[in-house]
């Protein structure tokens, strides 16, 4: 091989038929599973001694072929970038050069050579390909969301079980709830003992259960264990959201006056694990949100390509 050939410059005459056919055996063996369509280039730029024009015309075919074969029965009217390992010209024709195994015009023109020369692609009625970087992007953008689709599917995993995890405990607490209320001798006995469970509440900054104590009043006043007028009074101030709602004088309790609680008595300590599920509850939930905004703006993405 040596730097200058001048009759490189004097280029077999070879039909655009041809160089179809060569493209079409070359795609024809990739989308087989035979090879990539850099390594058809490569074989064919060998056997027939091809220039790099020639080179990149017959690499430019073999894409457009292959990504006709791929996407030629997409319904999107947007264009579809192709996903597939591009034949590379400049990579061929670089990896044929240090390996000497074809023949390579010179950079230096010949003295005959004249600007006006045709190009190939313009000789062919062929626009040469513009390679974008959108498949790249949208392959990158599809794997995140496959990723971050599989963190959601685990999310909501943790989320169900925080789900149950927190109803159990609510249930816990209510039956707690309601053995000690049955100690009452009858409905006022037992809405005062209500009101001794709301101020224990108050002061162990758990309000948060009085929706269970509501729930709590309303099987008490279906199992008639509290008068009707009774009932709608204790379901009335435990879902009401006025902070400084006074409670009726039926559920005002003497029994607990002292500012402590103790931590010991089992309905506390169902109490504490009632709230220790339902924060765990609200994590999984915010956590489960976040992921799921995540996954919308990745979709959105994909999407606008």
């Amino acid at each position: 091989m040596f730097p200058f050939d001048a009759r490189s410059f004097d280029e077999p005459k070879l039909s655009m038929e041809t160089f179809r056919e060569w493209a079409n055996s070359i795609a024809h063996q990739y989308l087989s599973g035979n090879g990539s369509p850099t390594a058809g280039v490569i074989k064919i730029a060998q056997t027939e001694e091809l220039t790099p024009s020639q080179i990149e015309l017959l690499a430019t075919e073999t894409n457009k072929l292959i990504h006709t074969a791929k996407y030629a029965s997409s319904k999107d009217d947007k264009y579809f970038a192709a996903e597939f390992p591009h034949a590379d010209a400049k990579a061929i024709i670089e990896y044929l050069q240090a390996t000497d195994q074809t023949k390579i015009a010179a950079s230096m023109p010949d003295p005959t050579f004249r600007d006006d020369r045709p190009d190939e692609f313009a000789m062919f009625g062929i626009t040469p390909p513009v390679m974008d970087k959108t498949a790249s992007v949208k392959r990158e953008l599809q794997v995140a969301q496959e990723k971050v689709a599989l963190l959601k599917e685990k999310s909501d995993d943790r989320t169900t079980l925080a789900k149950y995890a927190a109803e159990n405990s609510e249930r816990a607490f209510i039956k707690e709830a309601r053995q000690l209320t049955l100690s009452g001798d009858n409905s006022l006995g037992r809405m005062s003992i209500l009101g001794t469970m709301d101020q224990m509440l108050k002061v162990a900054g758990m309000a948060f259960a009085k929706k269970s104590l509501a729930k709590l009043a309303y099987v008490l006043g279906k199992e008639g264990l509290l008068w009707p007028e009774h009932t709608e009074k204790a379901m009335g101030y435990f879902l009401s959201k006025e902070a400084d709602q006074n409670a009726p004088q039926e559920i005002i309790s003497g029994w607990m006056q002292a500012r402590v609680v103790n931590g010991q008595h089992p309905l506390y300590i169902t109490l504490k694990t009632f709230r220790d599920t339902e924060q765990s509850l609200r994590e999984c939930s915010d956590r489960s949100n976040i992921i799921q905004d995540k996954l919308h703006i990745t979709k959105q993405r994909i999407r606008a390509l």
